[in-house]
């Protein structure tokens, strides 16, 4: 018999003034977006140590203009979460490094309750 599987999709905006985000085909592949699992133990919000790290490879984006901001959306699909669940809820944080190595801010997609799917 098979577990069930949970499937999401992480779905955000960005910002970035610089206009370094990504990486283009003639760079060494380097990763851009970078997560991080938690679940709740006994009540803390605790890492979750994976086998295979949550981190995914972005292309360049190029400003348009004369102005180097860029604004966008991103998508990470396919985030699995297979039964048997341990534990009923939990949150993802997740950040993006630029070429430069500038790191953003860390955002969190809250609590996600897995009962709820």
């Amino acid at each position: 018999m098979d577990n069930p599987v949970l499937r999401g999709t992480l779905h955000f905006s960005f910002v970035d003034g610089d206009g370094d985000i990504g990486f283009d085909t003639t760079s060494p592949q380097q990763n851009t977006i970078f997560l991080e699992k938690y679940r709740y133990i006994d009540g803390l919000l605790t890492a979750v140590d994976l086998q295979v790290p949550l981190n995914y490879y972005v292309p360049l984006f190029e400003p348009e203009g004369s102005s180097k901001t860029l604004k966008g959306e991103i998508y990470v699909n396919d985030l699995d979460e297979t039964a048997p669940f341990d534990g009923d809820t939990i949150v993802y944080k997740f950040y993006i490094v630029d070429r430069e190595g500038n790191v953003s801010n860390v955002e969190s997609t809250g609590d996600l309750i897995l009962s709820n799917f």
